[in-house]
């Protein structure tokens, strides 16, 4: 197990990856230490049909911060997209 302790589990202990504090979006959302960086975590973003990008981050705290702010601007397009459609009908 490694030592590196820039991602963690809900447990405290250090871990390669875990899913990102979103507030919901599933699995859309992971944080991980990036290979080969010393410093900083990755938080990778899968939504189907919407976005895949990774985003680099000093903290796991921050990476989860702009998951949340993602999954809400998500949330927010797809009101949008639905309200468009029902106006359409």
């Amino acid at each position: 197990m490694s030592r590196d302790g820039r991602v963690t589990n809900g447990d405290g202990r250090p871990v390669k990856s875990r899913q990102a504090d979103s507030g919901g979006g599933r699995h859309w959302f992971r944080v991980r230490r990036p290979d080969g960086q010393a410093a900083g975590v990755e938080l990778v973003i899968a939504v189907p049909g919407y976005r895949y990008d990774i985003t680099r981050h000093a903290t796991q705290e921050e990476a989860d911060a702009a998951a949340r702010e993602m999954y809400e601007a998500y949330r927010a397009d797809m009101e949008t997209r639905k309200q468009q459609e029902a106006a359409t009908q």
